[in-house]
């Protein structure tokens, strides 16, 4: 049985076989709602992704699958997902720990990556799943604001509140990756439905 549900943004998730499904399924899936339900940019970009993706943590033997269809995401352990699939895909891999991370939004694929502490392979269609990936990996990933937004309701000094409402929550880095990721994914998007 696979339970449904559709975020504040009308994209939905599902987690297929729920009973049976691993922690690292359901993290993932909880983390999708969340994201998609409380950040407008992920929910748009997840609207124009179309594709598969592999989450691997190798130390423990965990893969889920994560599928894309244009407003549609379905999270799947890897052994419920016929082989040809997963061959084709790209693959986000590494060990356990920092793999939760990333699926219960600590890290962003993007840092840990970038911090080699996930690898990544695209599989046979390279072009195609690398837009896969990258859109991927904006979806998965938290704003660091939303971190210090939450650590911000623990403080109780007005002084302290002040001070960080006056600091710059988004940095111009965030904002040039966000929009180099989103900009990808729109090309793409235009390009394959004008290319026919």
């Amino acid at each position: 049985m696979a339970r449904s549900v559709t975020s504040e943004s009308n994209v939905r998730v599902i987690l297929q076989d729920e009973e049976n499904a691993s922690g690292m399924a359901n993290m993932v899936a909880g983390l999708l709602v969340e994201n998609l339900g409380g950040f407008r940019s992920r929910s748009f970009a997840t609207r124009l992704i179309k594709g598969d993706v592999t989450l691997k943590a190798k130390d423990r033997d965990y893969a889920v699958v994560l599928t894309f269809d244009r407003g549609l995401v379905t999270v799947r352990d890897a052994v419920d997902v016929p082989e040809p699939i997963i061959d084709r895909s790209p693959v986000m891999e590494g060990e356990w720990l920092n793999m939760a991370k990333v699926v219960s939004g600590r890290s962003s694929p993007i840092k840990a990556f970038r911090e080699k502490n996930i690898s990544l392979s695209l599989g046979s269609s390279k072009s195609k799943n690398l837009i896969t990936v990258l859109g991927t990996g904006f979806v998965l990933s938290v704003p660091k604001s939303f971190y210090e937004l939450t650590q911000i309701s623990e403080i109780d000094s007005e002084n302290s509140i002040r001070e960080f409402r006056n600091q710059n929550l988004i940095s111009r880095k965030t904002l040039k990756v966000t929009g180099v990721v989103l900009l990808v994914i729109i090309g793409s998007y235009v390009y394959k439905k004008y290319r026919r």
